[in-house]
């Protein structure tokens, strides 16, 4: 690795090391370490869903952004399967941002909001299948200078998933 990147990264190490530290001690209860997102938001406008154990959030300038989405469907299944989420609560949530409500940037949000759905869900639909049927799909864009959340679509879940208990 280049040196300069080397540089750059030495902080984020450190301040991850710090809050490590931190957590440590503050002794918080261990349900709180355990996954239960129920939540996958693709996009960007979600500083407001920054909660612990709510959410993954993917951005949408990820390379590999497919990757990414594959990724957190499986671990929201995987929430699903060990039991620690309502398999019936499960949102994919996407947003696009913009700050010019008279401009062409909200249009463009607004397409783009709807491509990212799409997209999101034919990535689940082909790689993490069985997690469709849990699936309530709520689009929107937020405006950035307001962090109003407009939404376009919302899809409730296909079929209502009955937890089913196995000894």
């Amino acid at each position: 690795m280049p040196e300069r990147i080397v540089r750059d990264l030495i902080p984020l190490v450190r301040g991850n090391i710090r809050h490590i530290a931190e957590i440590r001690q503050s002794n918080r209860p261990i349900e709180e370490a355990e996954h239960k997102e129920w939540v996958l938001g693709v996009g960007r406008g979600f500083d407001w869903l920054h909660a612990i154990n709510t959410a993954f959030i993917v951005g949408p300038f990820d390379p590999n952004l497919s990757v990414a989405i594959e990724t957190a469907a499986r671990l929201l299944k995987g929430n699903i399967d060990d039991g620690r989420v309502d398999p019936n609560g499960i949102v994919l949530l996407t947003s696009a941002a913009y700050r010019d409500e008279a401009g062409p940037e909200y249009h463009l949000a607004k397409e783009k909001a709807l491509f990212l759905s799409k997209f999101a869900h034919d990535i689940i639909k082909e790689k993490v299948p069985d997690l469709v049927p849990h699936l309530q799909i709520l689009t929107g864009f937020t405006d950035m200078d307001t962090r109003k959340f407009e939404v376009i679509e919302r899809i409730d879940a296909a079929v209502p998933v009955k937890k089913i208990k196995t000894a």
